[in-house]
């Protein structure tokens, strides 16, 4: 009987002994660290759309779980490749910005004001945060595998394509791609004050009827050749297609309807002539051969549109689109 027990008491301790090692050990042995969880806001991409400018933008993240592990950087990242998402890009890329807000204690979360865009350049962003077990993006979550995607904004009257923006296009007009900006550039300055539509009273046909938005292109590209390259520093159409600034040389003179476009924004452009030529013909006009005259926008003392004899002196601004 005392064997059986001093065996018994034996067994106790060698159970209490396992038992106790077991605890010890998931005690000190914690789970390894796992990558961060982190949430990018939309709201200000969506909702704020005025936090969008042509420079900079402002931006919110969200770290929801540190991921057991302290938070050695975290912040945003910018990528203008915006095909591939930011967590599958080479962070070293020349495409790729990346801008740390530095370590942090706890979760919680965090915003910048990201300057230095590029006007109307599409970008992808994400928010990140690293841990020792690597860096969590936004698009890690299964239910959002996809970046944030915007394109700086352009306003009337900013610099840009060698020029100020005259013009944005909107839905129905060619040139028009929904998500993208695109538009009218005019010249800083007239290329010339007092020239004639054709200034040898030939009243030819040319063809350049059109008046609508993004028809001053194909009107130019007619009255040039109608009227020939030789003598294109003698009528309007030509000087606005011989206009050259920096590596932009695709100017033509603006149709009717464009010109009236520019003509609502003329303080902006800082156009101050009266008058200036259209590139649109008018067709209407036409007898015998002869087309005598064409559209002129008259900026001040009215704002009208008002054909003239092709021979009549007015002002030439240039524009392009983008």
């Amino acid at each position: 009987m005392f064997k059986f027990l001093k065996l018994q008491s034996v067994l106790v301790l060698l159970i209490s002994f396992f038992f106790m090692s077991s605890c010890t050990k998931n005690e000190s042995t914690p789970p390894p660290p796992i990558k961060p969880d982190v949430t990018f806001s939309l709201s200000t991409i969506t909702s704020g759309v005025d936090t969008i400018k042509n420079t900079y933008i402002f931006v919110s993240g969200f770290l929801a779980d540190t991921g057991r592990a302290p938070i050695t950087d975290h912040g945003f990242i910018l990528s203008t490749d915006t095909s591939v998402l930011i967590a599958n890009q080479t962070l070293t890329s020349s495409n790729i910005t990346k801008i740390s807000l530095g370590a942090r204690n706890g979760a919680g979360g965090f915003s910048a004001k990201i300057t230095g865009l590029v006007p109307n350049t599409r970008y992808s962003i994400a928010s990140y945060a690293t841990n020792s077990a690597g860096t969590g993006y936004a698009t890690d979550k299964l239910n959002n595998a996809v970046d944030i995607k915007f394109t700086t904004k352009l306003a009337i009257g900013d610099k840009f394509g060698g020029g100020k923006v005259a013009y944005l296009f909107v839905l129905g007009e060619p040139g028009f791609i929904d998500g993208q900006l695109h538009g009218i550039i005019a010249a800083d300055t007239d290329q010339i004050i007092k020239i004639a539509w054709d200034n040898n009273s030939r009243n030819i046909i040319t063809g350049a009827v059109v008046k609508s938005v993004g028809a001053g292109k194909v009107n130019t590209d007619s009255v040039v050749s109608k009227l020939g390259k030789l003598y294109s520093n003698y009528f309007a159409a030509g000087v606005a297609r011989n206009y050259v600034n920096g590596a932009y040389n695709d100017w033509y003179l603006p149709s009717k309807d464009e010109l009236e476009r520019l003509q609502a924004n003329k303080t902006i452009l800082v156009m101050l002539q009266n008058s200036y030529w259209s590139s649109t013909e008018d067709n209407l006009s036409a007898t015998g051969g002869l087309a005598p005259y064409a559209w002129q926008v008259q900026f001040y003392p009215n704002n009208t549109s008002i054909l003239a004899t092709k021979t009549t002196n007015f002002a030439v601004r240039a524009v392009r689109s983008f």
